[in-house]
C-alpha cells in the first residue's frame, strides 16, 4: 500500500482515523487488505487532504487505474442488474501511439495522454461513471443508464475533441489515420444480469475497439454484450 502526503501534512496514526467514503466501504468489501483506500474522485478534489492513498490512481493522468476501475464495474454492475438498467464500457485508444513518443519524446507522449485524459474526464457521469487509464495508451469510461444511441454520441464527441487537440505527428511519417493524434473507440453496451459476470461486457468493448482499429482506426464501433458477432461501427465524418 503506497501512501502519499501532501505538502505540510501530518500523517495519521492509523488508516482507520479516515472517515470512510463510500469507495472505501466498497474497497474494504472486496478485500481486508485493502483498507482505507479511499474515495478517488472525492479526494481529487480534495487538494488540501493531509493523507491519499496512490493504490487506485494513475499518478501521470489522475484519473482512477485498472484496479480501481475492475473495482466499481463489479460494483455498479451488480447494481444496474437489480434496476435492469443500461450499463456501457467505451474503450478508447490512442492511435499510433508508440510511433508520436517515439518521434516527438517523452515529455510529449506524457503531455499526450494528459491532455486526451482531460477529453474523457470531461464526460463522466455521476454518481456513478467513472473513467480510467487501462494501459498505457488505453482508457476506460464506465457509462450507466443510457441508451445506446447516446453511447456512441459520447464516444464520437471524444474522438472529435482529441482531433481537435492538435498533437501532431511527425510530418514524414506515412500510413496515419490523420496528420493530428487520434483514437479508436470500442463501445459495449448491455443490461447486466447477476449471474453474469462484468467481463462479458469488457470482452465486448474489445471486440469493438479491435473493428474500430481494423477499420483504419479514428473510428467508434459498438456492439451488445450478448450480441458480439453484430458490431457495428461509425466511420470517422471529421
Amino acid at each position: 500500500m503506497v501512501k502519499e502526503f501532501f505538502k505540510g501534512a501530518i500523517a495519521p496514526k492509523s488508516a482507520f482515523n479516515i472517515s470512510r467514503t463510500r469507495i472505501e466501504q466498497l474497497a474494504m468489501a472486496n478485500s481486508e487488505r485493502d483498507f482505507g483506500q479511499g474515495n478517488l474522485r472525492y479526494l481529487q478534489k480534495q487538494e488540501s487532504c493531509s493523507y491519499c492513498l496512490l493504490d487506485y490512481r494513475d499518478d501521470l493522468t489522475k484519473l482512477a487505474n485498472k484496479r480501481y476501475f475492475n473495482i466499481w464495474l463489479e460494483q455498479v454492475w451488480k447494481r444496474l442488474a437489480l434496476e435492469q438498467v443500461p450499463l456501457s464500457i467505451i474503450l478508447i485508444e490512442i492511435d499510433h501511439f508508440k510511433i508520436y513518443n517515439n518521434t516527438r519524446g517523452d515529455e510529449a507522449g506524457e503531455n499526450c495522454l494528459q491532455q486526451v485524459a482531460q477529453v474523457i474526464s470531461a464526460c463522466v457521469q455521476p454518481p456513478d461513471g467513472l473513467a480510467a487509464r487501462y494501459g498505457s495508451e488505453k482508457f476506460a469510461l464506465i457509462i450507466p443508464q443510457t441508451k445506446a444511441d447516446n453511447v456512441v454520441k459520447i464516444g464520437e464527441k471524444i474522438r472529435k475533441k482529441v482531433k481537435k487537440l492538435a498533437l501532431y505527428h511527425d510530418t514524414q511519417i506515412d500510413g496515419l489515420p490523420d496528420r493530428v493524434v487520434t483514437v479508436s473507440l470500442g463501445v459495449g453496451i448491455t443490461i447486466p444480469l447477476l449471474e453474469e459476470s462484468p467481463s462479458m461486457l469488457m470482452q465486448a468493448a474489445e471486440a469493438a475497439l479491435y473493428q474500430s482499429q481494423r477499420k483504419g482506426r479514428d473510428t467508434c464501433c459498438r456492439t451488445g454484450c450478448r450480441q458480439r458477432t453484430e458490431v457495428k461501427c461509425i466511420l470517422a465524418s471529421s
